[in-house]
């Protein structure tokens, strides 16, 4: 099993084709500590392609959470992305994370949750929201508000590639 550092090495910032700098605020993870940013891409089948920023230069959880993310959620149809628990989170760091932390870690999933849902609805790339403005489309629904759809979205099972 690979360590968060060792993760974190891995990662590398979205592309500028997809993540134009600054970072647009609608694509902000409430609460994680390093300002990570989440894109979606749809490609061909259906299947997503996750993009991920980190600004914090020393976020190495977020990066390694991006990696493992990216590795994990990319090639998944959105129903397939709908279906992972985010108290897996938890289960891949531990405990020795911070709660804030691994709120803001379990955010980059539950927002790209929501995302994923938005998208198996939709042909357009999506992104989320900012606090003030509308998600694309979406007239009215908040970041906050997106994460609460997700975390409400109902039972969440593991995938089933996952299942013991």
């Amino acid at each position: 099993m690979e360590l968060p550092a060792d993760l974190a090495a891995k990662y590398r910032n979205a592309p500028a084709r997809v993540a134009a700098r600054p970072c647009d605020e609608r694509h902000r993870v409430p609460g994680c500590e390093s300002e990570a940013y989440v894109w979606v891409e749809r490609l061909a089948g259906g299947t997503l392609k996750h993009h991920f920023v980190v600004e914090n230069p020393q976020g190495v959880s977020a990066k390694a959470a991006a990696v493992i993310l990216d590795r994990s959620l990319s090639g998944l149809k959105p129903e397939q992305v709908l279906q992972i628990p985010p108290e897996v989170i938890q289960d891949i760091f531990g405990r020795e994370l911070s709660s804030g932390r691994n709120l803001g870690l379990t955010d980059m999933l539950v927002l790209r949750q929501a995302m994923a849902r938005q998208e198996s609805g939709a042909n357009a790339a999506v992104c989320a929201g900012t606090e003030t403005g509308p998600m694309d489309g979406n007239e009215g629904v908040t970041r906050s508000g997106a994460w609460e759809a997700a975390r409400a979205g109902g039972p969440h099972r593991m995938h089933p590639s996952r299942r013991t």
